[in-house]
């Protein structure tokens, strides 16, 4: 079995900015105010689910469905 393993550059480069964007893109679809501190709060949250959800054994189809979900739970609470 492959073992993936992820580095703090990864998150750094790749998972925070994008994550950003998909936080954005949802906030200006539905044209819903904002702060900041939302934005940090459920990036952090987000981008620390999806790096435990990777460790796990878990296809890439599942695996976008339940960071879905996931980020759909998080904008109904925050």
């Amino acid at each position: 079995m492959n073992t993936f393993t992820i580095n703090l550059l990864e998150v750094l480069i790749k998972g925070i900015p994008e994550t950003i964007l998909q936080i954005y893109s949802i906030y200006l679809l539905t044209k819903t105010k904002f702060t900041i501190k939302q934005v940090l709060l459920i990036n952090a949250l987000s981008v620390g689910f999806v790096i435990c959800l990777k460790l796990l054994p878990i296809a890439y189809g599942a695996r976008s469905l339940i960071t879905l979900v996931f980020m759909m739970f998080l904008f109904i609470i925050i």
